[in-house]
């Protein structure tokens, strides 16, 4: 449910409720939420339901770590410029908005899983870190357009917030080019790609309840 417009309530951006919890804090609040999603909430992931740790060094992509760490400092600074916006109904922050945003992102999350069938196992692929993986760009991509288009149309720009703008979006280029060496690391690197994406989606896992069971059947 979108509650831009309820009085009162935090989020003037109208952020879906999934995505709402991220707004109206401050800097360092948004940024301990969103590195909760990643790089925390993958590293809980890999253990639980892979049964395995995940790699944060050399044979994690870069994109990932330390990429996710750029976007969430990114992405925190884009929150907290917005969290004492005005409550006020608009455009940009209504239902249709966040749906045809939301749901853009998600499709083009899709169209990458696709995609990534040329590189990963079908396992790997549906493994549950790289579900999670691609869930995040569906979800990061909602929040970042949404909250920018916000500032951009909405926000009353200063001095001040035009310098926090620009630190926003210099930490997630930041991400945006680790991510896009990854990408083309197929062809600049076809040896160091296929390392890395074995060890970052791995086609073996199990759940660790399901090994905890088969070690207990011995």
């Amino acid at each position: 449910m979108n509650t831009s417009g309820t009085s009162g309530h935090h989020d003037p951006l109208g952020l879906f409720w999934y995505a709402s919890w991220l707004g109206g804090h401050g800097f360092f609040v948004s940024l301990l939420l969103c590195l909760l999603l990643a790089p925390v909430a993958m590293m809980l992931i890999a253990p639980i339901f892979e049964t395995r740790l995940l790699p944060l060094g050399k044979a994690q992509f870069d994109g990932f770590f330390p990429g996710a760490v750029y976007l969430a400092i990114g992405t925190a600074i884009l929150l907290s410029i917005a969290s004492n916006f005005a409550h006020e109904p608009h455009w940009y922050n209504s239902t249709w908005w966040h749906l045809v945003v939301q749901l853009g992102t998600l499709l083009g999350a899709v169209a990458m899983t696709f995609a990534d069938r040329k590189i990963y196992p079908r396992r790997a692929l549906l493994s549950p870190t790289k579900l999670w993986n691609n869930a995040m760009y569906a979800f990061y991509g909602y929040v970042v357009i949404t909250t920018f288009v916000t500032q951009l149309i909405g926000g009353g720009w200063s001095f001040w917030m035009g310098v926090k703008e620009a630190i926003a979006w210099f930490f997630i280029a930041l991400w945006a080019v680790l991510a896009r060496r990854d990408i083309r690391m197929p062809k600049t690197d076809p040896a160091e790609f296929r390392r890395k994406s074995a060890a970052a989606h791995r086609e073996d896992w199990k759940p660790l309840w399901s090994t905890i069971r088969e070690i207990r059947s011995r």
